[in-house]
């Protein structure tokens, strides 16, 4: 009895040697990624992409090849998406997980792209890796998915760490609006003491009035000034011009207008002269105190080629009296237009 319970006892453990023998090799088995996902730079179909795998979770050991596999199922059982393309495929230097100009890509079958370092390389513990110029599939709203693998071997064998992760082609969503049209313009009064083009006002204005009173005698001129500002998203800008309905008049005596132009503007003749006239901040050829005689026909006193916002132009009108001027009350109409230019 003796002699059978020791045969029974060596046969049990010979038994238990054989198991742990075949049990002992599941411990290389490869380590599953954490945080793993992939990104597009764009997820239409049919489109040149680049692919950001990033996880984290390496294991800390030299690597000498990384695989990446597309495909329509999670096990790598399916198809290559219809329409996909990765024999294009680089590797961005951008990638933080691996130190890309180490790396060689061997892109040749499509649906796989390999890394490959013959003399090996400890991947971070976490990071991205970011394949470029492949073209997204055809078809849109399907789940397809990549597999990564690292490998200790150069011939992607000896595997180390992987992980499958998923996307989806999406065409993306219409957006649309309209933007109306806008055109602001206001007239604001300017005080008395206010400078325009070199010349000063010596009487405040309103926002809807001139009011030059009694101000011009024949020793002092009168002047007095407006600012207009233009606000507008009409891209190729707009024109503000300036006409009046008629000669400042008394009904019996117009005024004389200077001689200057728009075109040409001039000096304003010297007290004791007749003239009105106006001057602008908004054309280039009205600087240093010249001066324009109004008109009925409309003339530019300010412009832009680009839309505007808050743009201020100051407009400043003149009056000089001689001795032989013609007393009364004399007024006249002055008409600023704005025109987009759409």
């Amino acid at each position: 009895m003796k002699v059978r319970a020791y045969k029974r006892y060596r046969e049990l453990i010979i038994l238990l040697s054989l198991v742990i023998l075949f049990i002992a090799p599941g411990s290389a088995i490869a380590a599953t990624l954490t945080n793993a996902s992939v990104t597009l730079s764009n997820a239409q179909p049919s489109v040149t992409s680049n692919y950001t795998f990033q996880a984290s979770g390496l294991t800390s050991t030299s690597i000498q090849c990384i695989s990446f596999k597309f495909n329509t199922a999670s096990d790598m059982s399916g198809s290559i998406p219809t329409g996909f393309s990765s024999t294009a495929a680089t590797l961005s230097t951008s990638s933080t997980l691996i130190t890309a100009s180490s790396w060689t890509v061997t892109a040749s079958t499509n649906g796989t792209v390999q890394l490959t370092d013959s003399t090996g390389a400890t991947p971070a513990s976490s990071g991205n890796i970011i394949l470029q110029n492949i073209t997204n599939g055809s078809t849109a709203g399907t789940p397809y998915f990549l597999a990564v693998d690292t490998y200790t071997s150069s011939s992607c064998s000896g595997a180390v760490d992987n992980a499958t992760v998923g996307f989806i082609y999406n065409t993306g969503q219409s957006v649309s609006v309209t933007v109306n049209p806008l055109l602001s313009f206001s007239v604001a009064s300017l005080p008395s003491g206010t400078n325009i083009n070199g010349a000063t006002t010596n009487f405040a204005t309103t926002s809807t009035t001139i009011p030059f009173g009694t101000i011009p005698t024949i020793s002092t001129n009168g002047i007095g000034a407006q600012a207009l500002t233009v606000s507008t998203n009409s891209g190729n800008g707009y024109g503000l011009t300036l006409a009046y309905t008629g000669p400042l008049s008394n009904g019996t005596h117009n005024f004389t207008n200077v001689s200057g132009t728009n075109s040409s503007p001039a000096a304003f003749t010297a007290a004791g002269t007749e003239g009105f006239g106006y001057t602008t901040t908004g054309e280039s050829q009205f600087a240093s105190n010249l001066w324009a005689g109004l008109s009925t026909s409309p003339a530019t006193i300010a412009n832009s080629s680009s839309a505007a916002s808050s743009v201020t132009t100051d407009v400043g009108y003149q009056i000089g009296l001689s001795a032989t001027t013609p007393p009364g009350s004399y007024s006249t109409t002055v008409i600023y237009t704005l025109t987009p230019v759409y």
